[in-house]
């Protein structure tokens, strides 16, 4: 019996580890309640290997604060997190990191040393520093080059970073976030402060990625047709709470985003963009 109990447990460790394989990222219950005051409430959702999942949800939901739970900035009051089969507390934080791109620009554009040029920030990447604190190798300054070259931005190489217009430096983030060839890319509000011509440009840009590479991606915004037509997969967020997870078809249904947004809406998918528009009149 005892033999058998044990062949029991063996064999459902192995069918929960060839599960979990298929999984980039597991957060179970994550709780985030710093000072008692609840940001986040018991959220659980999982992204599998070479997976695109949108997380949506209105400014103040806990969007980015989830991003820093995921990316180690800070601990989650309750709950687990699981990322590429590691359990966050049990490995060092930094090992983790090397297999993450993040493109946070809210944070990293105010953080990037006035004085870096378009290629040391996208050293930056490699480094895994927002600043430029030592010099490149050879083989570091070569591949910051190269990805320049590939996306048609070499002649930027030597202009400042701080003096290029919007659309441009979110393109050169999204090369520092990808410099290091990352297993799973979160990009945070990446169209936020993009006109509509540098939105379409931006969005463009990591639709070619995307075409060229395998990797797993987490796209958080609360605009729903800036929403790149491979993602397939959906988290609703709401006052720290997930409301909806699955498939994107699934999730973004009339009743769900009426749930999200509080307010009468008219759901369309038209060439796979998301229309999403208010029912009721203007009468302002």
């Amino acid at each position: 019996m005892k033999n058998l109990e044990s062949y029991t447990k063996s064999h459902v460790w192995r069918i929960e580890r060839r599960f979990e394989n298929q999984f980039v990222i597991i957060p179970r219950k994550i709780s985030y309640k710093p000072t008692g005051k609840t940001i986040l409430d018991s959220v659980s959702f999982e992204i599998k290997t070479n997976e695109h999942c949108v997380l949506l949800g209105r400014n103040g939901a806990g969007k980015s604060t989830l991003v820093n739970l995921i990316y180690g900035m800070i601990w989650a009051t309750s709950g687990t997190i699981r990322l590429f089969q590691e359990t966050y507390g049990e490995i060092a934080i930094q090992d983790l990191r090397k297999r993450i791109g993040i493109l946070d620009s809210s944070q990293q554009e105010n953080s990037i040393q006035r004085k870096l040029t378009v290629k040391d920030t996208i050293l930056t990447g490699l480094f895994h520093t927002i600043g430029y604190y030592r010099d490149p190798s050879p083989e570091e300054e070569t591949k910051t080059l190269q990805i320049l070259k590939d996306s048609d931005l070499l002649s930027k190489k030597d202009q400042l970073y701080n003096t290029l217009s919007s659309g441009e430096k979110k393109k050169i983030l999204f090369l520092r976030s990808i410099v290091n060839e990352p297993d799973f890319l979160i990009m945070d509000e990446p169209c936020s402060s993009l006109d509509l011509t540098a939105r379409e440009d931006f969005l463009g840009f990591l639709k070619e990625y995307h075409s060229k590479k395998k990797f797993t991606s987490l796209y958080i915004t609360h605009r729903p047709e800036e929403i790149p037509d491979f993602y397939s997969k959906a988290v609703l967020l709401k006052e720290g709470k997930v409301i909806h997870f699955g498939p994107i078809e699934e999730c973004f249904t009339e009743k769900n985003l009426e749930d999200l947004y509080d307010i009468p809406l008219q759901v369309q998918r038209i060439e796979n963009t998301w229309s999403v528009i208010p029912k009721q009149k203007r009468t302002y």
